[in-house]
């Protein structure tokens, strides 16, 4: 880039020593000669002023694409650990309720929330008929061992 920057200065100055050297009285061609000269240099210099431009442009896109790429993974990866997120939350929701039904109490406050909408504040254990299946699942084999290990001591 440097060289060609060179060698357009060397040109020109070449070019303006030549016209030094010419002896033409005609004022309108010695004015022509130094207006070709100057839009010559400037036509280069515009050129390797968009010449850079256009390698900076690329280098900054370059950098957004590879931006852009990251920040498409890392959507992948929040969407990914979001629908983790919520088949845990699923599995959870699951379980409570199985457990109120197993206990017969409030599936949103278990008892402990005056303003809920679904029991007041009453929803404690046997505030509703208790899931036998559930209860069997869940109660009774806590029951069983604790009763056990009292009756063995």
């Amino acid at each position: 880039m440097r060289d060609v920057k060179k060698d357009n200065e060397n040109r020109a100055a070449t070019l303006r020593a030549i016209l030094s050297h010419v002896e033409i009285d005609d004022p309108g061609f010695r004015l022509f000669l130094k207006q070709e000269i100057s839009s010559s240099y400037r036509k280069h210099k515009q050129n390797d002023i968009s010449k850079e431009t256009i390698r900076r442009l690329r280098i900054q896109n370059k950098k957004l694409l590879e931006q852009v790429s990251l920040l498409k993974d890392r959507q992948k990866q929040m969407k990914t650990d979001r629908t983790e997120v919520l088949s845990r939350q699923y599995q959870l929701i699951k379980l409570n309720n199985s457990l109120s039904g197993a206990l017969g109490s409030c599936n949103i406050c278990w008892g402990e929330n005056q303003n809920c909408p679904s029991c007041s504040g009453n929803g404690y254990s046997g505030w509703r008929d208790v899931n036998k299946r559930l209860f069997n699942i869940y109660i009774l084999p806590a029951l069983e061992k604790i009763y056990r290990f009292e009756i063995n001591n």
